[in-house]
């Protein structure tokens, strides 16, 4: 059932545009292209950066939690991916953002 509304919901992004909650749904379609069905570590390390950077643009920092728990947790070869493309960066990302975001 969850693949079809993150499909869904990807596809009523492309359909009527973005919303806030359109990186979380592109954050479940990269943990579902990453699972043992696909194991499309490639597309799903793109799907999850777009929701990423999606999140930023938007500034949906209210889907944080939600988006990073889909990304780093529940994709585990998504972790191992991320970490292989950019082994430094996904840690000073990260503590740079925090930090930004408390001191604003």
């Amino acid at each position: 059932m969850g693949p079809i509304i993150s499909f869904r919901m990807v596809e009523m992004t492309i359909q009527f545009g973005m919303c806030n909650i359109a990186p979380f749904a592109f954050g479940v379609y990269g943990a579902f292209l990453v699972s043992t069905i696909n194991s499309d570590l490639e597309g799903g390390y793109r799907m999850g950066r777009i929701a990423l950077e999606s999140m930023k643009r938007l500034n949906a920092f209210e889907i944080i939690p939600r988006l990073y728990s889909t990304i780093y947790s529940m994709a585990s070869e998504t972790v191992f991916s991320t970490i292989c493309h950019n082994p430094i960066n996904i840690f000073t990302d990260k503590v740079s953002f925090v930090d930004n975001f408390i001191i604003d």
